[in-house]
């Protein structure tokens, strides 16, 4: 509670304070002007309780003598006029009484049972069970020394608390009249004083900011009113000298801009380059600690630089037998000895996921340092690309030689076609020369094809593009396989609603589909589950279009790992008929179209083959 008092302001702490002490004071006061009148009203009870009795006792005294208890009595109902008296009674000396008044019966019964106090001249404060608070008076009666009787009369306090309860209602109205007068005095008090203190505070608290402009207005002349220039002049004072070493500071800051200048450009050059290299490149110590990194290393290990500097060495991304290779060019100062030019050394990268991709390394000696600049060169896609530009090379002959050679087998064909066509219908044939006349067709026809086949693959038909609904092209070669697919092979279509359609030659699309549908129809024999579905992906982590993918799975044998390498390679077949043109064909149609296929394919589980075409 304390605490928080202490952080209160002047002026808020001034009023509380002055509250209290107002509070405090009038109770005070208030108090003491009650306890000073009832005071003052009990002592003129008491004076004038007691001058009535002496006179009552004076006007008994002859009475008494003469035995006249009626004039006693009148006496006693005489006095009972006063509304302070609530009983009165003239006892003799024995105790025996001679004359009473007591209407409410509170004091006869103590008189006969002799339990009153007849101490003469005992004034006394009795309490009733009720509640009721009285005085009782005793007065001797004497005559010549000798002592009569006694007056006996009670006093009611009930007029004195009536005055006192009005005194007590006076006494607060006063104080609080007199509290608000004060605690709005010494708000207006408190409020012109603490005003310029409030000033000075926020004009200290703007300097502390670094505000040198603000300063106090004050137009009094008393000790608060020179503090206010003191605190004026020693703002201005502090401007000036914040202006000096500004000045100064300026010049020091020049001359150190002009010295480090010249550092701070090549810094930020060579820091650029460092950076922004287009191939990983770090910065490693005499012991393969990484000490830099760039974004492209970042790229290439898949750790943050936060995780590798300082905490992983360069071996950590090499197998050991390229580790030890590293180490050894490293030895040899980042130099060959003979050319003088960096060392290169092409190698395997494992990334943080354990994948390996080819790189080659550059290795640089900082001239006075034991450092060395490593230069990393993703080769991967380099030597994917060499692979297939030679197997491209390779497939361009093979398909050149392959129309020369269908070109030569087509036009005896053509021959023997029309020969047997004439002879058939020229000659009477039996049975079983006829049987030989249709095989002879029927081979020839199945050559035919194969010559086609071999044409399509070297010389494939330029695509004509129009805009084709997927879908609908599956659903109608569905329809085409009806009849090839036995009892036992079971279909489950997911074909997504939300195709985009896309531009592509339908009958070349319709070509690639139905063949892998054959293969996965001829690939269950005895049954099993064709599944089909189709679906739009739209990569927002690459900067790629968007694309369909269609994916045709069967529950087949399945294909061998090492088959599996060469499905797309032209007359390559594991069937009995057939001279494996159709994927390679498939592969060269998909290509055309800016696509992909790609085979998963696991032994006794089946094989999934996978359309992606862009949209």
């Amino acid at each position: 509670m304390l605490s928080k008092i202490r952080r209160l302001g002047i002026k808020t702490k001034w009023m509380i304070y002055t509250f209290i002490f107002i509070i405090l004071f009038s109770t005070i006061l208030v108090s003491f002007f009650i306890t000073t009148g009832k005071r003052d009203l009990e002592k003129e009870l008491k004076k004038w309780g007691t001058s009535l009795t002496q006179s009552l006792a004076d006007n008994a005294r002859a009475t008494i003598k003469d035995k006249d208890y009626a004039t006693l009595t009148n006496y006693l109902y005489g006095v009972m006029n006063y509304k302070r008296i609530i009983y009165s009674a003239i006892i003799d000396e024995s105790g025996s009484i001679l004359a009473i008044e007591d209407p409410w019966s509170m004091i006869t019964s103590i008189i006969l049972d002799g339990a009153l106090n007849l101490t003469a001249g005992k004034f006394e404060e009795i309490h009733t069970s009720g509640g009721t608070v009285y005085y009782n008076i005793i007065e001797p009666i004497t005559f010549e020394n000798e002592r009569l009787g006694l007056v006996i009369l009670g006093l009611s306090l009930e007029d004195m608390d009536i005055k006192l309860k009005r005194m007590r209602n006076k006494a607060i109205y006063i104080a609080f009249v007199s509290t608000l007068f004060v605690f709005a005095c010494v708000f207006w008090g408190v409020d012109r004083l603490t005003k310029p203190i409030k000033d000075l505070d926020q004009s200290a608290r703007k300097v502390a900011q670094g505000d040198l402009s603000h300063l106090v207005e004050s137009k009094r002349d008393d000790e608060l009113g020179r503090l206010a220039k003191s605190f004026n002049e020693m703002i201005l004072k502090l401007k000036e000298s914040q202006e000096e070493v500004r000045h100064y500071t300026q010049m020091l800051e020049k001359k150190v801009d002009e010295r480090t200048h010249e550092l701070r450009v090549s810094e930020q050059k060579y820091r650029t380059l460092f950076e922004h290299a287009g191939t990983a490149v770090t910065l490693i110590d005499k012991n393969g600690k990484l000490l830099m990194v760039n974004k492209r290393f970042e790229d290439l290990s898949r750790y943050s630089k936060e995780e590798m500097v300082g905490k992983i060495n360069l071996c950590n991304f090499l197998s050991t037998e390229d580790c030890k290779k590293i180490k050894g060019l490293c030895s040899d100062n980042g130099k060959d000895e003979e050319t003088g030019f960096p060392l290169n050394h092409e190698c395997t990268f494992i990334d943080r996921l354990n994948n390996g991709k080819n790189v080659n390394l550059t290795i640089s000696l900082i001239p006075g340092t034991l450092k060395l600049l490593i230069s990393i060169v993703d080769v991967t896609e380099l030597r994917v690309l060499q692979k297939r530009l030679a197997r491209s090379e390779h497939l361009a002959v093979l398909g050149e030689l392959s129309a020369a050679i269908a070109h030569e087998i087509r036009n005896p064909l053509v021959a023997i076609n029309t020969s047997v066509g004439i002879l058939k219908n020229a000659l009477d044939l039996n049975s079983e020369d006829d049987e030989l006349m249709k095989i002879i067709s029927e081979e020839s026809m199945r050559l035919n094809k194969i010559v086609d086949d071999f044409l399509k693959f070297a010389r494939p038909n330029e695509p004509q593009f129009t805009y084709t609904n997927i879908n609908n092209l599956i659903e109608e070669i569905l329809v085409i396989l009806r009849s090839r697919c036995n009892e036992n092979i079971q279909k489950d279509i997911n074909l997504s609603d939300n195709l985009p359609k896309i531009s592509a030659d339908p009958n070349q699309l319709k070509q690639v589909v139905m063949n892998i549908f054959i293969n996965a129809i001829e690939a269950m024999p005895a049954g099993g589950l064709l599944t089909v579905s189709t679906r739009y992906i739209k990569d927002t982590n690459r900067n790629s279009q968007p694309f369909l993918e269609v994916a045709i799975k069967d529950t087949g044998n399945g294909i061998d790992e090492h088959e599996l390498k060469k499905i797309f390679q032209p007359f390559y077949s594991n069937k009995a008929y057939g001279v494996g043109m159709g994927l390679a064909i498939c592969e060269r149609i998909i290509q055309n179209h800016g696509g992909q296929i790609r085979v998963e394919s696991k032994i006794g589980e089946g094989s999934q083959f996978t359309l992606v075409l862009p949209v």
